[in-house]
């Protein structure tokens, strides 16, 4: 599905910078069914989303052979409301973790980004403008953490879902 690729990104986005308080009991898919499992990443996800929204950029291109030229860049920031985003996102996570079965480090993974994302702060439209108007070096403000990455890579596209 091509939506969900389009929203997991920022789902993994918005785990890693943290728009939520920290929670005493970090949520765990250890032993948790497919549709267990997903509801609660969609749960964690959709639940930062609502607080951070999704921050994106675009640049126009410079055409070829104009090396004087510089991309113009838009970054921009929208609301995601959670019933939206675990619309988009519960199904697909399901079939992720339900087309096979998780390796415990893949399982430790995720219940490791489900566990340091409450602590992260979310991004800001300023730092993110920031990356842009310096060339995108260095780490995108809005990258997920090395164990947030998983859901994207490793659950959403495993099974040949998305696009």
């Amino acid at each position: 599905m091509k939506r969900s690729r389009i929203a997991l990104a920022p789902l993994a986005v918005c785990l890693a910078s943290g728009c939520v308080a920290e929670d005493p009991d970090p949520a765990s898919i250890e032993g948790a069914t497919a549709q267990e499992a997903a509801d609660i990443v969609a749960e964690v996800g959709c639940q930062r989303y609502a607080e951070c929204g999704i921050i994106s950029a675009s640049c126009t291109p410079c055409p070829i052979g104009e090396p004087d030229c510089e991309p113009q860049c838009t970054v921009a920031q929208r609301d995601y409301p959670e019933g939206e985003c675990l619309e988009d996102l519960r199904e697909d996570l399901e079939t992720g973790f339900g087309c096979q079965e998780l390796t415990s480090e893949a399982v430790a993974t995720v219940d490791e980004c489900l566990a340091q994302a409450p602590a992260q702060a979310c991004p800001s439209v300023q730092d993110v403008e920031a990356w842009v108007e310096g060339g995108r070096q260095g780490r995108d403000p809005r990258e997920p953490l090395a164990a947030c990455d998983l859901l994207y890579d490793d659950i959403i596209f495993r099974c040949g879902q998305g696009e």
